[in-house]
């Protein structure tokens, strides 16, 4: 059976099945040996697969996740009605509205850190130091400069820095749960497997991210970064559109509508007021009083504490 040929774009690169390769062809795959990259090969390879790093977004600060909150239709018109009743004197229902605005503020505010959050403890599982072996030596390295055909060093206690193919293994036990969830550790191996083998069940490949908890062994770099299997998850996290759900849509709509009726309203009442010879100053207040009544200031709140008792309910349920 002839020989393939070794594969140059990184597209390519990643449909390979390592797990199917023995040993030489995984070497001769990644134009490497069991000394590691040689000197001359590294910024080749650098050049090619850039740096061992997960894909990211620049995460929103604070103040952003603080505005989004205040500039919410609903919060807007609460705000507005809050105004209105200090112009008119009405200090009580000024305070309870803007009581309303600040819980819904701070509650949302939290949740949507805490989502935030997400993608930079994902960044957490890269470790930032590697025992690697180049030109034959064994070498300490930021795991930012791993590179496809590198040999690591793994032992207990180790994070794993990149996707590998085993080789060497001693009595290795690898927990995998951030990627399988499977929460016993998978004792590894370095014998060839089947191509149909699935992800959980490929005993001869170690992943970024992954933890050593017992043995040793070496393992020759075949994946980095993005294209590593957190890192397509990271991917995937990175490329999410930030979008209105359809209840904030719908709340958004609400406000809207409330809005112009309750405007519509008021300005009624208080042409017919004046119509029926009433005092300008004094339609006013009352055309106001009643528009700031109409405003639900309750509602931002509970629609808020509501999502989040029930996101915690979900969560406890797993």
């Amino acid at each position: 059976m002839p020989k393939e040929k070794k594969l140059d774009s990184s597209a390519a690169h990643h449909q390979i099945k390592w797990w199917t390769f023995n040993l030489d062809e995984t070497f001769d795959r990644l134009d490497s040996s069991e000394k590691g990259l040689s000197s001359s090969d590294l910024a080749k390879k650098k050049n090619k697969f850039g740096q061992n790093i997960l894909p990211h977004k620049e995460q929103l600060r604070p103040i952003d996740i603080l505005w989004a909150q205040i500039k919410s239709s609903l919060v807007v018109v609460l705000i507005i009605a809050a105004l209105l009743s200090a112009l008119l004197g009405d200090t009580i229902d000024a305070g309870v509205i803007l009581l309303a605005i600040l819980i819904n503020i701070i509650v949302g505010f939290w949740q949507e850190y805490k989502t935030s959050q997400a993608l930079e403890a994902l960044q957490k599982v890269v470790v930032d130091e590697a025992k690697v072996i180049r030109d034959g030596e064994q070498h300490i390295i930021k795991t930012s400069e791993i590179l496809p055909g590198d040999i690591i060093l793994l032992e207990a206690g180790d994070k794993v820095p990149a996707d590998m193919r085993l080789f060497d293994v001693q009595e290795l036990k690898i927990s995998e749960a951030i990627l399988t969830g499977e929460s016993e550790a998978r004792t590894k191996d370095n014998k060839v497997l089947s191509e149909k083998t699935v992800l959980a069940e490929r005993i001869n490949l170690a992943f970024m991210g992954t933890t050593v908890i017992q043995g040793n062994a070496k393992g020759v770099v075949i994946y980095t970064g993005s294209q590593t299997e957190i890192g397509k998850i990271a991917s995937l996290v990175a490329g999410v559109k930030e979008d209105a759900t359809p209840l904030q849509k719908r709340l958004d709509r609400f406000a809207l509508f409330l809005t112009r009726i309750t405007i519509m309203i008021a300005a009624f009442i208080f042409v017919l007021g004046l119509f029926y010879g009433h005092a300008l100053k004094e339609m006013f207040a009352t055309s106001v009083a009643i528009a700031v009544s109409a405003i639900p200031e309750g509602l931002a709140v509970t629609v808020t504490v509501v999502l989040a008792v029930g996101m915690k309910r979900i969560l406890k349920k797993k």
